[in-house]
């Protein structure tokens, strides 16, 4: 039925009519503390179009969206402001994954491909910090047993037969408050997550070298058998992993503790590629 057409009204009728409109009553099916957050992005972002790590404008959303949602989860907590350098330092699964949640359209945390991109552009200097892109699936045991679990029960509803070791950049996974998680979370595959099947990833190439990655940012196996590189490679057996590059740019998919931060830690920002 079409909307009726309201003569001019008063501003604080406005607002009223407008928190009608918007109401939606709670399902009776859902408990308050188990319900995914769906927090709305921001608008008056100024952001750079490309690269970057994280800015102070950044951090503060982050905070204010995260002291209201999710005040008490240390999984969370590790993003810090350092006034002597106007530097946001620290980083983890986690948060990384959150921060997508409000970035502006065309923007995402970097992937694999984008941080070796970067590199090679000598766009950003990258050595000296670590930097979350992904999360590695490999089985549904230890370590993180609960999170493998819950993320394989979802890529094996979209994959037919799918292949593991799976990497899954951060940008694609949303965080779901889960008070049955060690960590009160978990994470959710978004439509726009990319599964990539990454047999370099198995645990035969842990400690491996190579200085050439491939499309996907990871190195070739080829490239691994040269062991002729600089930078190297480390690997896990199972259940699911951190992704990340370190701060002397060696690649890790073995790392057990999704929740460390510390100073060292950065987030990097890409612009303009799209989601």
């Amino acid at each position: 039925m079409p909307r009726k057409k309201y003569q001019p009204i008063s501003a604080d009728q406005t607002q009223w009519f407008r928190e009608i409109e918007n109401y939606q009553p709670p399902k009776e099916s859902e408990e308050p503390d188990t319900k995914s957050p769906k927090p709305k992005k921001p608008t008056s972002l100024s952001l750079p179009s490309d690269s970057f790590f994280i800015t102070k404008e950044l951090y503060d959303e982050f905070e204010a969206r995260r002291l209201k949602e999710f005040p008490d989860l240390t999984a969370l907590s590790g993003l810090n402001y350092n006034q002597e350098t106007g530097e946001v330092t620290g980083s983890n699964s986690f948060i990384a994954t959150y921060l997508n949640s409000f970035l502006p359209e065309n923007y995402r945390t970097s992937t694999p491909l984008d941080l070796e991109n970067i590199l090679k552009a000598n766009s950003l200097q990258l050595k000296g910090y670590y930097i979350d892109s992904g999360l590695v699936l490999r089985s549904t045991s230890e370590p993180d047993q609960y999170l493998a679990q819950h993320l394989m029960e979802q890529v094996k509803a979209r994959l037919i037969k799918p292949q593991f070791p799976l990497l899954i950049p951060l940008y694609g996974l949303e965080l779901k408050a889960d008070r049955d998680s060690p960590h009160r979370l978990s994470f959710n595959l978004k439509d726009n997550a990319e599964l990539i099947y990454a047999p370099v990833l198995n645990y035969k190439n842990n400690g491996k070298t190579f200085s050439q990655t491939s499309e996907n940012g990871l190195p070739t196996q080829r490239e691994l058998n040269k062991q002729k590189g600089k930078r190297y490679l480390f690997t896990g057996k199972s259940g699911l992993h951190r992704f990340y590059l370190n701060t002397d740019l060696i690649l890790y998919s073995n790392y057990l503790n999704l929740t460390y931060s510390n100073s060292s830690g950065r987030v990097v920002v890409t612009g303009g590629g799209g989601k």
